[in-house]
């Protein structure tokens, strides 16, 4: 095992070697909101870095669901970074572990404080759970509203999604963190009709793309970006030689923006207010053209893996992902 990038590691992202799989390395670290984990790869001469951001939500349900079932129900992995696919496994005699560029068998001594984490998180899946009550032929959320106060109920939203807020809601009060939680905010924007976004900050969007040169962006981007405009787009707004000022710009992006439907206007809203990047990124990314992976190298560029606005992009990445997952087969 290459010990010093292992230790560069462990100090630069602050967590532990949890598995190793010879020359591969997997390390952890148990945040309040989610699981941090980093891969390291090495691939003959070279080495690579692969972060996996795993909400509390997301573990316990595969959890639950391979002990219940005998296999995760989920149709999708715990996470997909660009190269390959990290899911969760339980080996032969009951091993745990992690399979992704390769198998990663946790040994029995480092198991603790990781199952004791994850076994919190089933309690407060199964909490969630019985929160959500049928009465009166109408399927609805004890104790916990949207941010109008309107009751979390079955019609826009399903059962599934009634657990998904409650459990955000339940790991946010346990934490002792502000309310709302990511999820209660998209899942309320749809409960509540809220589907505004004030002209404000349309023309913000709009005034980012004078300051975006089409000719500094890298060729593959370029493409990407002018492919979305060119597909999504009632006329051009951003290109080499577009000339047009910022209200007609701010207009046109407001247009594309009332078409998108509640859901991906939730999802659009969450991401614009955390992450405040550019348009054609927001939009590549609610239209399915920018995978998660590719969103977040983009909203990352200039910035060092371990850093503080790396690290958030990712965590909050994961869980608008968990409100996208949601949907995909309603959209």
């Amino acid at each position: 095992m290459d010990t010093f990038m292992i230790d560069m590691i462990r100090n630069d992202f602050n967590v532990e070697v949890i598995a190793q799989n010879e020359p591969n390395c997997l390390l952890l670290g148990i945040r309040g909101t989610h699981y941090h984990f980093v891969e390291y790869v090495k691939e003959g001469q070279f080495s690579s870095i692969y972060q996996h951001h795993i909400p509390r939500y997301s573990m316990a349900y595969w959890f639950d669901s391979l002990v219940t079932n005998g296999k995760a129900t989920s149709i999708r992995p715990l996470s997909a970074p660009l190269l390959q696919q990290f899911q969760l496994t339980f080996f032969p005699d009951n091993q745990t572990g992690f399979s992704s560029n390769t198998d990663y068998i946790i040994p029995e001594n480092l198991t603790g404080q990781f199952l004791k984490a994850v076994k919190k998180d089933i309690s407060r899946l199964k909490r969630a759970r019985k929160l959500v009550k049928t009465e009166n032929g109408s399927t609805f959320l004890e104790e916990i509203t949207s941010l109008r106060n309107n009751p979390f109920e079955v019609g826009i939203l399903n059962e599934d999604d009634l657990v998904i807020v409650a459990y955000d809601f339940l790991l946010y009060r346990s934490l002792r963190k502000k309310q709302p939680s990511i999820l209660h905010y998209m899942y309320s924007q749809l409960i509540d009709g809220d589907e505004s976004i004030p002209d404000e900050n349309i023309r913000k969007m709009a005034a980012w793309l004078t300051a975006i040169d089409p000719g500094e962006v890298q060729d593959a981007d370029l493409k990407l970006f002018l492919d979305i405009q060119e597909k999504n787009f009632p006329k051009k707004i951003w290109g080499d030689q577009v000339k047009i000022n910022r209200e007609e710009a701010a207009d046109v992006i407001r247009d594309v923006y009332n078409n998108l439907g509640l859901v991906r206007q939730a999802q659009f809203k969450t991401l614009y207010f955390l992450h405040g990047t550019f348009v054609f990124l927001l939009f590549g990314y609610i239209f399915q053209s920018i995978s998660l992976p590719k969103y977040i190298e983009l909203c990352t560029v200039g910035h060092q893996p371990d850093s503080t606005w790396e690290q958030k992009v990712r965590y909050e990445s994961a869980v608008v992902q968990i409100f996208q997952d949601a949907f995909h087969t309603r959209n």
